[in-house]
């Protein structure tokens, strides 16, 4: 989606330098509009970015039916549909939630920094607390064989997880889910150290 060239005047990125933008998802109700607030910050090294931040692995999805959301106080910033209920999902109630997000972080309109970032991309999920994978499907948490899939590990032995077809049924949303057919996909999980669907 286009962005807003306003909303990126206060945290200009420097051209090949390994800075990246961040948007402190401010608090709220699940329910009530998204705001947040962009902040630049050098790409640590490290493995753990300090203030630790979070980052979205999703699809876009299509602009029909963008969504707005207020960016900085005053700009307002469209957004696919598929990102504005991300964002409702991830936003805490009490506290601020700083996280990466492709869309929203990098200045779509500007071909240089778009590239930039992009090379940038591997650090970024390598360097996250927590990657949060979104497929907006919605599962049944109470579903025995999410329970069981939830309790295997590296412990775990294969036989434990049954073979009857009919039980693992439900779950098929998740594993036929378009999302997992990206291309960016193999990086920006593989990369991640902490990830949650």
């Amino acid at each position: 989606m286009p962005a807003t060239e306003s909303a990126y005047s206060t945290t200009p990125l420097k051209p090949g330098n390994p800075e990246i933008r961040l948007l402190e998802l401010l608090p709220g109700p699940e329910t009530s509009p998204i705001s947040g607030k962009l902040s630049r910050r050098t790409l640590d090294d490290g493995k753990h970015a300090n203030p630790p931040y979070d980052a979205l692995s999703y699809m876009w999805g299509t602009p029909n039916g963008a969504k707005t959301i207020q960016l900085n106080q005053d700009d307002n910033f469209k957004v696919t549909s598929n990102l504005a209920a991300a964002l409702h999902a991830l936003r805490l109630r009490d506290q601020p939630r700083v996280i990466w997000i492709d869309a929203i972080c990098i200045n779509q309109n500007n071909v240089q920094e778009r590239s930039d970032q992009v090379q940038l991309m591997r650090k970024i999920y390598q360097n996250a607390a927590t990657v949060y994978v979104w497929l907006d499907i919605e599962i049944d948490l109470n579903n025995p064989a999410l329970r069981k899939l939830l309790t295997f590990d590296d412990h775990s032995i294969d036989d434990d997880l049954g073979t009857d077809a009919s039980f693992w049924e439900p779950l098929k949303p998740i594993f036929k889910n378009p999302y997992w057919m990206r291309v960016w996909i193999q990086q920006e999980v593989s990369n991640a150290a902490n990830l949650v669907i």
